[in-house]
């Protein structure tokens, strides 16, 4: 039988034999760092499980929430979690969420969908949480505070929206229900918001990668090398997301590190192939003047800066460009830039949308160049 990791630090076990007299009885499972014991690897499933339940229960308390056990009948009230459908840091975000308060209502949504909630559906006594998201135009985020008070959470990290006035005004009116910050992820600050622990290893390693931390000015302290980061998200893009599976396997269970170690170097197997798919498409690459600009522009639904690697010359050009048509018949939109000074939120909030210095995106009519 296969031994699992210590379910508490992550550790590899030693193996101890349980004897009663001369009598050998079972073997014993002992992590060497924290020197927790178990009598085997399917127990230290078992408590890792009852471990979370505790956990929910916890939270759900802490937080006003009632739990099944406990409800009134009567009690009609829901849990929702608005998340960024079309991203790792979104979707993982809200899986954290799932974690910690289990029963709750996923609402996946993007910028410019349509208002994720139908007429009447969200009710005062109902908390909401905003994860890696928020609705625009921005001034909603201030009329669905009006409803909720201080049952609305928002966990967010794009620029855009913490610097504009509805974001500042809404950080001084819900103090703590306002998790925000730019130098990390949806994901790892969602993390934060439950839990005194430290980011789990694979939440950081999505987080560095959307809030592109790869240079020695902007990495934290418990960050690891690009390249691993690249290769983990080329792994878990490999298939497509699943939250139970993304908890089991990455979150909850003993074996997790293997499980990270594994999806990594497929994931480098796939960054590799990837790299040369990109340069051959960069071929097709032209340049455009976009509101004064010089931009490096092509037509591609494969959007990431990674894309432009072969061609791009920061002292030639100004932004990256991906864009392409969507169902809706409209234009999808990503600007990135490395270069110092520029800040593509800013671009992308001339046509409407928003993000982060680095890089951001927008939906128009019409093409822009």
């Amino acid at each position: 039988m296969e031994i699992e990791n210590c379910w508490k630090c992550g550790s590899e076990p030693i193996v101890e034999d349980r004897t009663i007299g001369s009598r050998d009885v079972a073997k014993r499972y002992v992590c060497p760092i924290c020197r927790h014991k178990s009598t085997s690897a399917r127990d230290t499933e078992k408590e890792a499980l009852l471990l979370w339940n505790r956990t929910v229960r916890s939270m759900r308390t802490k937080m006003g929430i009632k739990t099944t056990e406990n409800s009134d009948k009567g009690n009609n009230m829901k849990i929702y979690c608005v998340f960024h459908k079309i991203d790792l840091d979104g979707m993982s975000s809200a899986a954290i969420v799932k974690h910690f308060l289990s029963d709750i209502v996923f609402k996946p949504y993007n910028y410019n969908d349509p208002y994720p909630f139908e007429a009447g559906e969200l009710m005062p006594e109902d908390v909401v949480f905003f994860v890696d998201v928020v609705i625009q135009p921005y001034t909603e985020m201030l009329s669905i505070f009006e409803l909720m008070g201080g049952n609305l959470r928002i966990i967010d990290h794009h620029k855009s929206f913490l610097e504009s006035p509805t974001g500042l005004e809404l950080k001084e009116k819900m103090g703590k229900n306002f998790h925000c910050a730019m130098n990390r992820a949806g994901c790892e600050l969602t993390w934060e918001y439950f839990s005194e622990e430290p980011v789990t290893r694979a939440i950081r390693l999505l987080g560095q990668y959307d809030a592109w931390r790869d240079t020695k000015e902007k990495i934290l302290p418990s960050d690891t090398d690009w390249e691993s980061v690249l290769s983990f998200q080329m792994g878990m893009r490999r298939k497509k997301f699943n939250t139970g599976e993304f908890l089991a396997d990455y979150v909850r269970s003993p074996n997790k590190n293997r499980i990270i170690d594994k999806t990594i170097e497929e994931g480098r197997l796939l960054l590799s192939y990837q790299d040369n798919q990109n340069e051959v498409s960069m071929h097709s690459s032209f340049e455009a003047v976009i509101k004064g600009y010089k931009c490096l522009v092509l037509n591609n639904g494969m959007k990431n800066s990674q894309v432009f690697k072969s061609r791009w010359d920061s002292g030639k050009y100004d932004f990256m460009v991906a864009f392409s048509m969507g169902k809706d018949k409209r234009w999808s939109w990503s600007f990135y830039t490395d270069k110092p000074g520029l800040d593509a939120s800013i671009l992308a909030g001339q046509f409407g949308g928003g993000g982060h210095a680095g890089a951001a995106g927008c939906m128009t009519d019409q093409l822009i160049f």
